[in-house]
């Protein structure tokens, strides 16, 4: 793997999971629900028929922010409306994010990982420094970025593992099948955080020897 490409994703992955919630999205972006049990309406407003739900780290593709805004449990926001199994829904936007939210780990927890993350990123940027220095002219993936003490071993696969949920990977399979595209491309196009995580880690497999946090393979494969 191209030593660039390999950083990039290091330092995404390393980032970690934002637990902030926006107000306002735009069409075709990526949301994330904040809470379980979050209801899927037939019309934007708490009057209209609830037609199901999603649980913390569901993911829905925005259409737009409509209806008028209201106040739940001391968070304030409009409606986002969706395509829910080939019908408009609409869900509150107070309880929904564009980062992907913590579903494997609590917020301790994470302050923890975070802090074991800086450290081994500082770690990881010297080696990395004095691998370059060393050698110049290759451009492969470094000794120092295959190392299990890379951050996301820390944490980040538990999040993958439990967000991309049996839903999202029944979702992805019916996108490759209408499309005849690959698993891989459906998983690309579908653009869930935490299912293209999942592939993401398992490049990383591939290219790196890579030990700590361990998750099984795709279950796409």
């Amino acid at each position: 793997m191209n030593r660039s490409i390999m950083c990039i994703m290091v330092m995404c992955v390393m980032a970690g999971p934002s637990l902030s919630a926006a107000a306002e999205f735009a069409p075709k972006q990526i949301v994330y629900s904040t809470v379980n049990a979050l209801r899927i309406r037939t019309t934007p407003s708490l009057e209209g028929k609830a037609i199901g739900s999603l649980i913390k780290g569901d993911s829905l593709r925005v259409i737009r922010v409509t209806g008028n805004a209201i106040t739940i449990d001391k968070t304030t926001g409009r409606w986002v409306e969706f395509d829910f199994e080939g019908k408009k829904g609409y869900a509150f936007a107070g309880f929904l994010s564009a980062d992907m939210p913590l579903v494997a780990h609590t917020e301790s927890e994470w302050k923890k990982i975070t802090a074991k993350n800086a450290k081994h990123k500082a770690q990881m940027i010297k080696e990395m420094e004095d691998w370059e220095k060393a050698n110049p002219n290759e451009q492969n993936c470094t000794p120092a970025s295959c190392q299990g003490e890379l951050a996301f071993a820390f944490g980040y696969p538990k999040e993958y593992q439990k967000g991309c949920t049996a839903r999202k990977l029944a979702a992805i399979k019916e996108l490759s099948a209408d499309k005849g595209i690959s698993s891989r491309e459906a998983v690309s196009e579908y653009g869930d955080g935490y299912c293209s995580g999942w592939v993401e880690r398992e490049i990383v497999e591939m290219n790196c020897n890579l030990s700590g946090d361990t998750m099984p393979a795709f279950p796409l494969q």
